[in-house]
């Protein structure tokens, strides 16, 4: 801010707001929202270092014109900075969420057995003709690139046969959605089912060598267009019900299954929540930090015994949302 808080908050929002630029956040709307709090709590008098309760309830009640998502990310942001206090040995009131306006797709996590049989089906299928231009060849090594390393389609998809080391296993992500490369590390299993496909490659009568890793079995590189078409028919044979177009499940939500079980292996393992979202973020070539907290919501929904792991860092901050997934 340019002229700085003036509340009695003031010295602890500046360094929750430095905290989390140090983090990697902009921060810049939260800071305007936390300016407008900051006359706020001066023009009601707060003189307490913690978050009084009639404070919160304040806060939290509707504006003139205030649409629903402003006010739910008023109180969030109310949420996140009283839960900051509490860390800081500040006695504060963490308010509870709002519900969440709906405002976008909520994804679908898919269970270990799902995700078996979505690749047991993708194994299966096949075309009533010998073609050649299907993407059939390619496309349970997909599914298999996505879940092992949490790559989008696309990326998968622009994956050159340079960019895979697999005797090191590294694979290389030049082709990312906010234009960063980055190396991610593949599974030993990963690399085995990578080391089959292109041994079945190899046999391919190709006039060329072809240079994307994931072609048709003409030797021409994978599109996109019809993996949607194919992946709804591994849906419908692993028994996960299809709820139409914008409600999925969908192939991406493959993406968000390998984040949250990425999220729950980094808490289990003693990783602490300001650390491990930073490299989950690096990892999945997000453009920023704030994108990746939604993980951490459906981490705590669907995994509710790390509660007492992470619940000082969480509770209260993050809604509770429901999830498709079932068996997690």
């Amino acid at each position: 801010m340019k002229d700085g808080f003036k509340s009695v908050y003031a010295g602890q929002l500046s360094l929750f707001i430095e905290m989390k630029r140090t983090l990697g956040y902009s921060y810049g709307t939260e800071e305007r929202i936390f300016s407008i709090f900051d006359r706020f709590a001066m023009e009601k008098g707060a003189l307490t270092p913690g978050i009084e309760e009639w404070l919160a309830r304040e806060w939290q009640r509707p504006r003139p014109n205030e649409s629903e998502r402003y006010r739910y990310d008023r109180v969030r942001n109310l949420a996140a900075f009283s839960t900051f206090l509490v860390e800081q040995g500040i006695r504060s009131y963490v308010p509870g969420l709002l519900p969440m306006p709906p405002n976008g797709f909520l994804p679908y996590i898919y269970s270990h057995a799902e995700m078996a049989a979505l690749f047991r089906a993708a194994d299966g299928l096949r075309t009533r003709m010998i073609r050649q231009d299907t993407v059939l060849f390619s496309f349970p090594v997909l599914l298999r690139l996505m879940y092992g390393t949490g790559i989008r389609k696309g990326e998968a998809l622009a994956v050159m046969d340079r960019d895979v080391e697999l005797e090191s296993g590294v694979l290389l992500v030049r082709d990312s959605k906010n234009g960063k490369e980055r190396t991610l590390p593949m599974s030993a299993s990963l690399v085995s089912v990578l080391k089959g496909y292109l041994a079945q490659r190899e046999r391919l009568p190709l006039a060329h060598p072809p240079e994307r890793l994931l072609v048709r079995a003409d030797g021409r590189a994978c599109g996109g267009s019809s993996t949607g078409r194919w992946f709804r028919m591994c849906l419908h044979i692993a028994g996960i019900p299809y709820m139409g177009r914008k409600k999925g499940p969908r192939m991406h939500d493959i993406r968000h299954t390998f984040a949250v079980r990425a999220m729950v292996g980094m808490v289990e393992e003693g990783m602490d929540l300001y650390v491990a979202l930073p490299v989950l973020s690096t990892y999945l070539g997000h453009g920023s930090i704030a994108a990746t907290e939604h993980y951490v919501r459906l981490t705590m929904d669907m995994y509710p015994g790390l509660t007492g792991t992470v619940g000082g860092q969480l509770s209260g901050v993050f809604q509770k949302e429901s999830h498709h997934g079932r068996d997690h």
